[in-house]
C-alpha cells in the first residue's frame, strides 16, 4: 500500500512545473550571502532550518548531522540556518 501511494505521489510531483525561487540574501558570521551562492558547484542544496539553542530537539538533530555530513555533501551542497550566532 505504501509503495502504491509513493508511486501516486511521484506521478503528481513529476507533473508539477518547477517554480522560480527568489535569490534570498542570508546573514552569516562572514557577512551576507545569496542563496544561489550556497549551491557552490552542486545542482542540489539541502537547507536545514534549525531553531538553535532555544530548541533542545534542534540542537540534538544538529549534533547528529555530523555523522551524515560527508555523505550528504558528496551529493549536494549542505547548509544549516539558525538564529544563533
Amino acid at each position: 500500500r505504501i509503495a502504491a501511494l509513493r508511486e501516486v505521489m511521484r506521478k503528481i510531483q513529476d507533473a508539477i512545473e518547477p517554480q522560480e525561487v527568489a535569490d534570498y540574501s542570508l546573514e552569516t558570521p562572514q557577512g551576507e550571502v545569496r542563496l544561489s551562492v550556497l549551491f557552490g558547484d552542486k545542482d542540489d542544496l539541502f537547507v536545514i532550518h534549525n531553531m538553535g539553542a532555544s530548541c533542545r530537539y534542534c540542537t540534538m538533530w544538529a549534533d547528529g548531522l555530523n555523522g551524515v555530513y560527508d555523505h550528504l555533501a558528496s551529493r549536494a551542497a549542505f547548509v544549516v540556518c539558525s538564529p544563533d550566532a
